[in-house]
């Protein structure tokens, strides 16, 4: 019987560790080698500057904005899955807006979570060249899915660090679908 406790204890523990090592992995592939892990950060943030990922943000009522940095320079997309509508500008004519590295780009236009699966999401999809970015949010849909073995993603709620983190390990498009729904 004692066996068995000394058992169960050691795997709980087991499970703890490889949890938070699971849990830390995307942030620390974000703030690695941006040749190799391609990263972006997102958060919520409300009017009074309160940073949220999108589980903290389903119970807040009022406008956020949705904040997105990267770990290398690139071409940024964001769309809403409503009506198919492109959030962010294009540069000089081809797809994805472009941002430095560890910049904060603040997407126009402001979220609501909503009690509704389809009001409440946007794609989100950052390339390093604009060949590699896409026009329509089902093909941005359908890349994130092609890349998701590769693609790892954790949120942090810890206080000073809140937000997610989606990091392709293969230098390729790091992308999600962020829900924002009650």
């Amino acid at each position: 019987m004692k066996l068995r406790g000394l058992v169960l204890a050691f795997a709980g523990v087991l499970f703890a560790v490889a949890t938070s090592f699971a849990q830390s992995d995307a942030k620390a592939l974000f703030n690695s080698s941006p040749e190799r892990n391609v990263g972006i950060q997102f958060w919520l943030q409300t009017s009074d500057g309160r940073r949220l990922t999108e589980r903290m943000a389903a119970s807040v009522t009022g406008p956020l904005a949705l904040h997105v940095r990267s770990n290398t320079r690139g071409f940024l997309a964001v769309w809403t899955t409503l009506d198919g509508r492109r959030l962010t500008p294009d540069d000089e004519g081809y797809s994805g807006h472009l941002i430095d590295a560890n910049y904060e780009y603040v997407v126009a236009g402001g979220f609501r979570a909503s009690s509704s699966e389809a009001d409440g999401r946007a794609v989100v999809l950052f390339a390093r060249a604009q060949s590699e970015q896409v026009r329509r949010v089902e093909d941005a849909l359908a890349k994130i899915s092609r890349l998701l073995p590769s693609t790892v993603s954790k949120s942090d709620e810890a206080p000073g660090a809140v937000g997610t983190y989606v990091v392709n390990r293969e230098g390729n498009q790091p992308g999600v679908e962020l829900s924002i729904t009650r």
